[in-house]
């Protein structure tokens, strides 16, 4: 078993990194990153998430959810949709 880093929270899908995801995930695991757990700032971000993964089940974990400060001024019925997703 080879041993390596996991980023445990990170936001891959944030708009800084559109254009050039796979480029960031490839340097990543060329550093010694195995897997990163992606997650989303806003619910509007869930899909994209889900879709990341899609295209990288080796590394990508994703992490749907919703920070509890968010809750109080936002409702995200949308968050049920992407977990059944």
């Amino acid at each position: 078993m080879t041993s390596g880093m996991i980023d445990t929270h990170c936001h891959l899908v944030d708009n800084k990194f559109k254009s050039d995801v796979d480029d960031v995930i490839q340097r990543a695991k060329q550093s010694g990153v195995q897997c990163a757990v992606v997650c989303p700032e806003y619910a509007s971000q869930f899909d994209a998430v889900l879709d990341l993964y899609a295209q990288h089940t080796d590394f990508v974990i994703p992490a749907i959810g919703i920070h509890p400060i968010q809750t109080e001024t936002h409702k995200y019925p949308q968050a049920s949709l992407a977990v059944n997703r």
